[in-house]
């Protein structure tokens, strides 16, 4: 039980930091204000080379792109007898999304105006980021699949591919000029609570535990990873 008290712990954690940027962008004009600052530096300082690639980056965290990859996934495994973690995975992602969609209406926050040199407006509400929280959710929902079902040598190239990711396409909305850097944060935020609660329940219906809280064999996974 171990594992799963740690996950119930971050998922708290994960709650507690998307109410405090709520909070902040909602109340606080001070911090509004560099919100505002830092996006427009962080756009302003790119070259057009820059721009282009974290265009590119950007889609990697598009809805659709994400549907199709739970999709192809979701095929793998049902193939490969994992018919619990293709449907984790699904639920996860499509969760995430309907999730997004009630917090950017709850908050109804207005995107950053569109800078000089942006190569596409983005719209819909900006608070919290969907590229963000989606490709969090996805990318790590898959790492959790890579542990899973992988061998335990390539467990940390996963971990470390699922995260280098999610941060590119997270730094990519505040670059295109997308979101503001809170934005991001808070959909960090909201997809962290999404996914590891999704993965206490695909961990305990799996019921693959090698020892009692390991949530359906990632948390040996974890350990493992963790002494390389």
């Amino acid at each position: 039980m171990r594992h799963e008290r740690v996950l119930a712990a971050t998922i708290g954690i994960a709650i507690l930091g998307f109410v405090a940027l709520a909070f902040s962008v909602a109340s606080s004009a001070a911090f509004a204000a560099a919100d505002r600052a830092l996006v427009h530096a962080a756009h302003s300082a790119l070259s057009a080379p820059a721009l282009r690639f974290f265009e590119a980056v950007t889609w990697l965290g598009n809805g659709a792109v994400l549907a199709v990859l739970c999709a192809f996934a979701g095929v793998v495994l049902v193939a490969r007898g994992e018919r619990v973690l293709a449907f984790g995975l699904v639920a996860a992602a499509g969760g995430n999304g309907l999730l997004g969609a009630v917090l950017k209406r709850s908050f109804a926050r207005v995107r950053p105006p569109m800078a000089d040199g942006a190569l596409q407006q983005a719209h819909g509400w900006s608070f919290p980021s969907g590229h963000a929280s989606g490709a969090l959710v996805t990318f790590g929902f898959l790492a959790y699949v890579a542990l899973c079902v992988l061998p335990r040598r390539l467990h940390a190239p996963c971990m470390l591919a699922a995260a280098g990711l999610v941060l590119l396409v997270g730094a990519s909305r505040v670059f295109v000029n997308a979101h503001y850097a809170s934005d991001v944060l808070a959909g960090f935020a909201s997809g962290s609570a999404w996914l590891l609660a999704c993965i206490l329940v695909v961990g305990r219906v799996r019921g693959r535990a090698s020892e009692p809280g390991s949530l359906g064999g990632v948390g040996a996974s974890l350990s493992s990873t963790s002494r390389m």
